[in-house]
């Protein structure tokens, strides 16, 4: 009877002792288990964090890509900064001027345009203050003359220029070459005068060689100095080459009765 109530007995102790065994066991493993989540949440935050740092710290110290505004110096300075000149034209600049025309039997065609035309460059050379003086040339007409050129106005108002130019004839032939040295004479004498510069425009058909090539180059350039200009506008096509190769300028006219040409080259020639 004893034998039989330990047996029971210790039966019964063993299975507390195993469920008390079981209970630690999984007790252990729902510990194992929440600290290994607990540390994998806490492992996951801190990465975040540390992204998060990171990205912060890259936008704090990425360099500005918008453009800074100008300093006031560098305003001042664009500001300061002179204005481009508009460029210049191709006209000459407006001098005393001797009109030397042809009257020659070659500008008949055309005198009366080219008289109105040069009355009206005249007029406008003395309303900028500048004086006039009027030569004609061809060949000589009179008996005794010896010469085709005519001194008919000195440096002077402009305005007397219309008038004189109404009494003109034409005849004989262009004798151009003797004629524009003998201007340059007397432009070369205004200048040393006025001290200032002076031009010699020559209108002209052409020429009836009156000097050859050789000599008309050596006498116009001992004549023809920085004080002394030379401009040329040939009316029709029989031009003196050499002439216009001398020249300062030299513009062609085909027709002169062609009043914009005319007046175009006549504003280059003069400046005005």
């Amino acid at each position: 009877m004893g034998r039989h109530a330990s047996a029971r007995k210790s039966f019964a102790i063993s299975t507390w002792l195993i469920s008390v065994i079981a209970i630690i066991a999984l007790l252990l493993v729902a510990g194992s288990v929440w600290l290994l989540s607990s540390r994998g949440g806490q492992e996951g935050d801190s990465s975040a964090a540390a992204d998060s740092s990171q990205n912060t710290a890259a936008q704090t110290t990425a360099p500005a890509t918008s453009v800074a505004p100008p300093s006031t110096e560098s305003s001042q300075s664009s500001s300061a900064a002179p204005t481009p000149q508009a460029p210049q034209d191709s006209k000459a600049t407006a001098l005393d001027t001797l009109v030397l025309i042809d009257t020659s039997e070659a500008m008949a065609p055309g005198f009366e345009s080219v008289s109105a035309a040069l009355s009206g460059t005249a007029q406008t050379l003395g309303t900028d203050g500048k004086s006039v003086a009027l030569w004609n040339y061809s060949s000589p007409l009179s008996p005794g003359a010896t010469v085709g050129y005519r001194d008919n106005l000195g440096f002077g108002d402009g305005n007397a220029v219309a008038g004189t130019l109404d009494r003109f004839g034409t005849g004989g032939v262009p004798q151009t070459r003797s004629a524009v040295l003998a201007a340059l004479d007397s432009a070369s004498q205004r200048s040393a005068e006025s001290g200032q510069d002076t031009r010699v425009l020559v209108v002209t058909t052409g020429t009836q060689q009156d000097m050859d090539d050789a000599s008309f180059r050596d006498a116009l350039a001992s004549r023809k100095g920085d004080s002394v200009k030379l401009s040329v506008v040939t009316i029709g096509g029989e031009k003196d080459a050499l002439l216009g190769e001398l020249a300062d300028s030299h513009a062609e006219v085909t027709d002169a009765n062609d009043s914009a040409a005319l007046n175009k080259a006549l504003a280059q020639a003069t400046g005005v």
